[in-house]
């Protein structure tokens, strides 16, 4: 029987020439590729990927907060209005497309903007402290910490467009600047436990 049966197209209309065919997808149909995670399962990886951008924000906003009445209120505007000035920019140019998307659930459109936005917010935090202590003994290790939060907010937000549009692929040139905002971090722990350890301690 060579007869065309619906399946994952409830319906169809074909053109008087018989060249076209209009296609009415079946609505509880599950595709493999569904935004923000690509087709795959959610892992444990991505919890402990959310637990580690949880675990910045909360520390850095402690610290943030044990400095805030010796930040002085133009410091505070600029930092807030540079804040605001980069949140605007992201929005504008990515994530406005995606939050605007009928297609996209509630949830989808949460989670492709989460990392986007808690980027953000890290750099919000660590642009109070590094005003108040770039100075300071402290002043190099957040500036590579700035540094190293700015590139992976660059990774994130055009990880989140490409997974958007349906492009992302695994291991392509994104990627590096996840690997490049890991490894300034790293460097900017080492600096912070250089700081806090002025002398080695030596077995007699």
């Amino acid at each position: 029987d060579t007869a065309v049966a619906p399946a994952l197209a409830q319906s169809w209309v074909v053109s008087a020439d018989g060249r076209t065919w209009t296609m009415k997808l079946n609505p509880v149909a599950k595709w493999h590729n569904p935004p923000p995670l690509n087709g795959r399962a959610f892992t444990a990886a991505d919890a402990v990927w959310m637990a580690f951008y949880v675990a910045l924000i909360v520390a850095f906003w402690y610290a943030a907060r044990r400095l805030w009445t010796f930040i002085t209120i133009q410091k505070k505007l600029l930092i807030f209005g540079l804040w605001a000035f980069a949140l605007a920019l992201t929005y504008f140019t990515t994530l406005r497309a995606i939050f605007t998307d009928e297609t996209y659930s509630l949830s989808l459109k949460l989670l492709s903007g989460a990392y986007p936005i808690g980027d953000l917010l890290v750099l919000l935090l660590l642009g109070l402290l590094l005003l108040e202590l770039r100075k300071g003994i402290f002043g190099p290790s957040l500036l590579v910490f700035l540094v190293s939060v700015g590139t992976m907010m660059l990774g994130d937000l055009f990880y989140s467009y490409q997974v958007w549009v349906g492009t992302y692929m695994t291991g392509n040139l994104i990627d590096l600047f996840w690997l490049a905002g890991s490894l300034l971090m790293a460097y900017g722990f080492y600096l912070q436990i250089k700081i806090l350890t002025p002398f080695d301690v030596r077995a007699d």
